[in-house]
């Protein structure tokens, strides 16, 4: 760990309590910073209302880890971007410590990245680095007995002042909106967070930083997933099985024939575009995607993107912010891939062990095994988040055929449906 504490400059205009109600000049504030400008901004804003910051980076790769990585890969988190932060927050005039964790990264992001890769599945990786940054920020805090933790998300806390009790919201600004990221953080935590650009727009940001003169980095982080190459793919390689590594054979999807080989299942993830034309015999459509893999056979198989729409999913590890009326389905909105416009309406079906279904009211592309679904209450900005879940299988949910009778819906004599046909989940 290393540390600075320079003197802090507290502003001695007239302050509005902060949301611990105290003054700010008297409130003690834990500062993620990775030296992008969302953070970079935020350090800005809460030392000049005041606030008595604290600035902390967390190192997630070591000397052992990092010539395994591109310098971009996860430079926000690496020993390279350290004295730059010191610097800047010796310019502010705040105290700042680095915090070591490449240990639990490796144990909480590494090792079940490769466990994912292996066996062909998504991995939600800034989601788990999400969790993992908030568990260890809450830690530090504790220990320097901060009363706040502020990040650069764009996400919303609300406090209900008849209740007391916190709610995380999405953005006012829905295009830029980070909530999801942190929809696996202990719902205890929110009462502590402080996110001051939950009410600014991406630009009003960015003309924020200019008018501060700070010049640095712009680090997108917005990558819910990723599909390795290069280096980090090497890096995958060495981590896998050696049987995981030996060539095998890319197939059309329905037992087609073979229409390629490749070099290794570990170099595939399920819903994969933009495959390489080296690997092919001859002319396969640009568009395909990697629908199936089989690393007991060393199995690719491959097929049209029309065909990896999805009716519904089941999904695992359900969480809540808090407690619900599991004893019957409910609507909520979902958030499931980057950039996504607007959130899709779905019907919720509990089952036991935190176990569910989620049925789509119209097929979604690329609902891929090992992806983060994100519920919210409604579409759009302001918009609780209630909770997520993992997705286990995708498929279908069709009707039963079991009783002739019942494979049309019932209609009363004002023509509403009074009975449906039974369904079932097909995977």
């Amino acid at each position: 760990m290393m540390g600075s504490e320079p003197k802090n400059k507290t502003n001695k205009k007239s302050q509005k309590p902060s949301v611990t109600g105290k003054q700010p000049n008297e409130t003690k504030v834990l500062l993620s910073l990775t030296g992008g400008m969302d953070s970079t901004v935020v350090a800005y804003l809460l030392n000049k209302q005041g606030y008595k910051c604290i600035g902390v980076s967390i190192v997630f790769l070591d000397d052992k880890f990092e010539s395994f990585f591109t310098p971009s890969f996860f430079k926000p988190r690496s020993y390279q971007n350290l004295e730059n932060l010191q610097t800047f927050c010796q310019k502010i005039g705040i105290p700042f410590y680095g915090i070591q964790a490449s240990r639990e990264y490796f144990d909480c992001i590494i090792e079940p990245m490769v466990a994912a890769r292996l066996a062909g599945e998504s991995y939600p990786l800034r989601y788990a680095e999400n969790k993992l940054i908030m568990k260890i920020l809450a830690e530090k805090s504790e220990k320097l007995e901060t009363d706040l933790i502020a990040t650069g998300h764009y996400a919303k806390i609300h406090r209900n002042l008849v209740k007391n009790e916190f709610a995380l919201l999405t953005a006012n600004d829905i295009k830029s909106d980070q909530s999801y990221f942190l929809c696996q953080t202990d719902a205890s935590l929110f009462k502590k967070l402080l996110f001051p650009l939950g009410d600014l727009r991406k630009t009003e940001v960015e003309k924020l930083l200019k008018s501060f003169g700070q010049k640095i980095e712009i680090y997108s982080g917005e990558t819910e997933s990723i599909f390795l190459e290069g280096k980090e793919l090497e890096f995958f390689k060495s981590q896998s099985p050696p049987d995981l590594r030996e060539s095998g054979t890319i197939h059309t999807e329905g037992g087609g024939a073979v229409i390629g080989d490749h070099q290794g299942v570990i170099e595939y993830e399920i819903g994969q575009e933009n495959l390489s034309t080296e690997n092919f015999f001859g002319m396969v459509d640009k568009e395909n995607v990697v629908v199936e893999i089989n690393s007991m056979d060393r199995k690719i198989v491959i097929g049209p993107p029309d065909e990896f729409f999805f009716d519904c999913c089941s999904i695992v590890n359900v969480f809540f912010v808090k407690e619900i009326d599991k004893t019957k389905p409910i609507e909520v909105f979902i958030h499931h891939m980057a950039d996504q416009e607007e959130r899709e309406m779905c019907t919720l079906y509990f089952k036991n062990n935190n176990c569910a279904y989620l049925v789509f009211k119209k097929p979604i592309y690329s609902i891929t095994i090992g992806k983060v679904i994100v519920f919210y209450n409604k579409s759009g900005g302001a918009s609780h988040l209630i909770g997520s879940g993992v997705v286990y299988d995708n498929g279908d949910f069709s009707p039963i055929n079991r009783v002739e009778k019942y494979d049309e819906p019932e209609y009363d004599t004002e023509g509403k449906v009074v009975r449906t046909p039974p369904k079932e989940f097909k995977f």
